[in-house]
């Protein structure tokens, strides 16, 4: 099993985390057309998807290629996250999620909702995504004048605490339908925050 370390999934999105994060990545999982957005000195273990945007043919032999029929229940950045999990990868990181097609995009934060109980992070060239949850303490270190969003995906997450922000957050609820969350800035180079009870999506410049 694979508890202890990380693995990239690279899309086809247009928005993608920098090539040296990429680089930075040893374990590297390209869906579909997403191949292409992945420097070429770095190999991954696989190419998986319906491969309709790319032809397999144009793959390198030495390369494994999982394919899909085009008739599928599963978008290739799904399929990635399920072939990460039976690997055994815990934390899974995901970009090129973003670009012209934002349904493609929302789907991918629906996902991160779908397998809330696997630490899952979308990375674009701004920012990282990723959902908070309930009785844990946040850390947020050496990040001050960096942008940070709060969003509850539950109904309403309730007893937000923070410490480092310019708008705290004392004992705060956050509301599905109001979400007085967006845009706020951290001050310290030490931020904590923490909740009760909900769950929260946050939205973290990078």
């Amino acid at each position: 099993m694979n508890n202890d370390r990380e693995i990239l999934i690279v899309g086809n999105g247009e928005d993608l985390c920098s090539k040296g994060t990429i680089k930075n990545f040893e374990n590297i999982v390209a869906a579909d057309g997403g191949y292409n957005n992945i420097p070429k000195s770095v190999k991954p273990l696989c190419v998986i998807g319906d491969f309709d945007s790319i032809d397999e043919k144009d793959l390198p032999e030495r390369i494994e290629k999982i394919k899909f029929s085009q008739r599928k229940d599963f978008t290739d950045i799904e399929l990635a996250i399920v072939y990460s999990i039976r690997k055994g990868y815990k934390n899974i990181f995901i970009t090129g999620i973003s670009g012209s097609r934002k349904d493609h995009f929302f789907t991918s934060l629906m996902l991160l909702k779908k397998y809330e109980k696997y630490n899952i992070h979308l990375l674009t060239s701004k920012e990282e995504i990723f959902i908070l949850k309930p009785l844990t303490i946040y850390k947020f270190l050496n990040m001050k004048d960096k942008r940070v969003s709060f969003f509850s995906i539950t109904p309403k997450s309730e007893k937000i605490v923070s410490k480092g922000f310019e708008y705290e957050y004392k004992n705060r609820t956050l509301y599905f339908d109001s979400p007085i969350g967006v845009s706020n800035r951290i001050i310290k180079d030490k931020v904590l925050f923490t909740f009760k009870k909900g769950k929260i999506l946050c939205f973290l410049e990078i």
